[in-house]
């Protein structure tokens, strides 16, 4: 199945970032992605000329009509429903300062079977001197960046929260989902994603 991973980055006014962002996944082994790169209010100049200097139809730039702020996570919400892909393509959600290795995308898109409902991995984490995490899919466990979820789950569960550690609840609730509708939660053991 020809799947695409559809990713959700959250940016505020950090162009460097965003560029290598962006570069991490231009460089993917596997094609199949489109980055909708949401900026939290207007968007300045120089961010629309780092996206637009890429020249890839891949990138999509979008802004909420102002500042909302609490980390992303109203624009988080806002993209989840907004954007429309197959049910059976990953979602990933992420920030404008992470970046993937190369084979991320290939990588979870091959986990991503009819039976999988959410793909995750382990990463290097800023927060540690970017030493290993090995991540577990719980609150405090996992960071947004390091997992994927089939579209419909994502939608039908929904980022809900606006607190520091939404992305842990928004994991909890996908988990709980995944579960009780008799969908896998696969783990790739291999560090794909590094935290900024």
């Amino acid at each position: 199945m020809n799947r695409k991973l559809n990713i959700i980055a959250v940016a505020y006014q950090r162009p460097k970032e965003i560029k290598l962002m962006i570069s991490s996944f231009i460089v993917q082994t596997n094609p199949n992605w489109l980055l909708y790169i949401i900026h939290d209010g207007p968007t300045p100049e120089e961010i629309t000329n780092v996206v637009t200097e890429f020249q890839d139809k891949r990138l999509i730039l979008c802004e909420s009509k102002e500042r909302k702020g609490k980390w992303g996570h109203p624009n988080r919400k806002m993209m989840l429903q907004k954007i429309e892909c197959n049910p059976d393509d990953p979602i990933l959600i992420t920030n404008d300062d992470n970046f993937y290795v190369r084979t991320f995308v290939d990588k979870m898109l091959t986990g991503m079977t009819k039976a999988v409902g959410m793909v995750y991995c382990d990463m290097l984490h800023s927060y540690f001197d970017y030493n290993v995490f090995k991540t577990n899919p719980k609150m405090c466990g996992i960071d947004m960046g390091a997992f994927v979820v089939r579209a419909d789950i994502a939608k039908k569960v929904g980022f809900n929260s606006v607190i520091m550690e939404a992305d842990g609840i928004y994991c909890e609730e996908v988990v709980k989902y995944c579960k009780e509708n008799n969908y896998r939660v696969l783990k790739i053991d291999k560090v794909l994603f590094i935290h900024n």
